[in-house]
This record gives structure tokens, sequence and C-alpha cells, in this order.
């Protein structure tokens, strides 16, 4: 993998992008909108093999958190960027809930010895020490995907701690938290 960009002019439009509120809301709105829409095309094809995954539930749910979208959207250029980002992070997670409910109950009737319960567990909030084998799993995959997506990132030659629905923090790496979201 080449140490700089191949371009330095993509890595400015990068920069750019970020910089301009409304560039950054309609990027991480379309990396939500598209992992949602995935994450419920999954689920609509899984209800075919799995009776517990029921596809007009799933919907209706959804429909109700594109109400809560929609008023994000409306607000986004009234209110500060961070204020919108975050509210489109709650919109992803309440979406996440829903998709994760269904695999939880698809993991429970493949493997009940399992007794998979969620990505998070009670010792610890937040999901990378994995508490059982499932999770152990997820999180093995979503370290190999961390790793393609930082080298692609890396190949082309944007600035992988630069992204747009992740806020910039020291030592993450938000751009290719931001792909991941696409393949979760």
């Amino acid at each position: 993998m080449p140490e700089q960009p191949k371009s330095g002019k993509l890595r400015i439009k990068q920069y750019q992008k970020y910089l301009d509120g409304i560039d950054r809301f309609e990027i991480a709105l379309k990396i939500v909108q598209c992992k949602v829409e995935q994450s419920l095309n999954l689920l609509e094809e899984l209800s075919k093999f799995y009776e517990s995954v029921d596809s007009t539930k799933i919907r209706k749910s959804a429909e109700k958190e594109d109400l809560f979208l929609l008023d994000i959207m409306k607000n986004s250029e009234k209110q500060d960027i961070s204020k919108s980002i975050k509210q489109l992070m709650t919109y992803e997670g309440r979406i996440a809930g829903i998709y994760l409910e269904n695999l939880t109950k698809i993991f429970n009737k493949l493997n009940p010895e399992f007794h998979f319960t969620g990505r998070k567990n009670k010792t610890n909030s937040r999901n990378y020490n994995a508490s059982d084998e499932i999770n152990a799993l997820l999180n093995y995959g979503y370290a190999i995907l961390e790793s393609e997506i930082r080298k692609s990132i890396n190949s082309v030659g944007l600035d992988y701690s630069i992204g747009f629905l992740h806020e910039i923090n020291q030592s993450r790496t938000s751009l290719v938290y931001d792909i991941q979201e696409l393949f979760r």
C-alpha cells in the first residue's frame, strides 16, 4: 500500500466535504439510508426461511422510524450539523435494534445452546469483549472487514481518520467505521 495518497486533490476534496455541513450531512444520510435499506432487505429475505421473522411487522416498525428520519432531514439545515449527525445515528441505532432483534431470534433457533442475547453484555456496554460464540464470530468478521476497508481507503488515497457519520476522535478511524456500516 502506498504511504501517501495517490492524489492530494482527492484528500483535499474529502476535507472540504467534511467541513461543509450540508455536504457532510448528505453523505452521512446516504450511508445510513444504504445501511438501513440493506438491513431491511436481508430481513425480508430471511423472513422467507424463518417464520419468527415477520416481514410485515419489520416494515411497520421501520416505517415508524422513517417518520423520525423525515423530521431529522427537515430540521438538518436549521440546526447544528453535529446534532443532526447524532440524530441520524440514533435513527440508525433504532433500525439496528429491529435488525438485531430478528437476528437474535434466528441465532437462537439455529443454536439455542449459545444463549445469544445481543451485541452488548452485562459487564460491558461495548461489544468488543465477546461474551459468547456468536459475538466472537461477529467481532472476528468485523475485524477482517475493518482491515479490508482500511486497505482500500489507503490505496485510494483518502484519509481514514476523517469520516462523515462518525465523529473525528484521536485514535479512531472514522471513515473506516462509516464504510463498515454499509457491510454490517
